[in-house]
């Protein structure tokens, strides 16, 4: 009996990786207060800068991210909202909504509640109702540190991984 052994390679084409593709260290200077008492205006912070987007993104990461309104000039906000995640708005009172990440109230880095109004409450809740509940893949909903809002995922809306070009490694 004759025995035919095939051997089957599979070719892989290697994508090489530009000099703009990776990861570079950086440090930069906070200039706005959305991240206090956390982070304080003129604080330097290290920054890793991924274009490649390889860097994995964890819950609470301080990342930096493009946003339409600053094309070019990255904020710096939390990363409280990941891929997966069931989120939601339930009403507090006087018109206030706290946000709900996997059923929890999201409190900021001191332990107070993330309390949303008007537009930021009505954009949350049309993301939640428009994905079921539930954080599409490869999006994150950013937050600012203070309780009251500020420039984030309240106001742009739920965000993209590609929008993500960075994360902070030391604050």
């Amino acid at each position: 009996m004759l025995r035919i052994i095939l051997f089957f390679s599979i070719v892989i084409p290697f994508q090489q990786i530009s000099q703009a593709d990776e990861v570079s260290i950086e440090t930069r200077t906070v200039r706005g207060s959305s991240l206090e008492p956390l982070v304080a205006p003129g604080t330097a912070v290290t920054l890793a800068m991924d274009p490649g987007f390889r860097l994995p993104i964890v819950r609470n990461d301080l990342v930096a991210v493009n946003t339409a309104r600053n094309p070019g000039a990255p904020v710096l906000k939390i990363a409280r909202g990941m891929p997966g995640d069931r989120f939601g708005v339930k009403p507090a009172e006087n018109g206030v909504f706290y946000l709900l990440i996997n059923g929890e109230i999201v409190k900021n880095s001191q332990g107070l509640p993330y309390q949303l109004q008007g537009p930021g409450a009505r954009l949350i809740n049309a993301y939640a109702y428009d994905d079921n509940g539930v954080m599409p893949a490869d999006t994150y909903l950013l937050l600012g540190d203070k309780p009251s809002g500020s420039l984030d995922s309240t106001r742009f809306g739920l965000v993209g991984r590609r929008a993500i070009i960075g994360k902070v490694i030391k604050p």
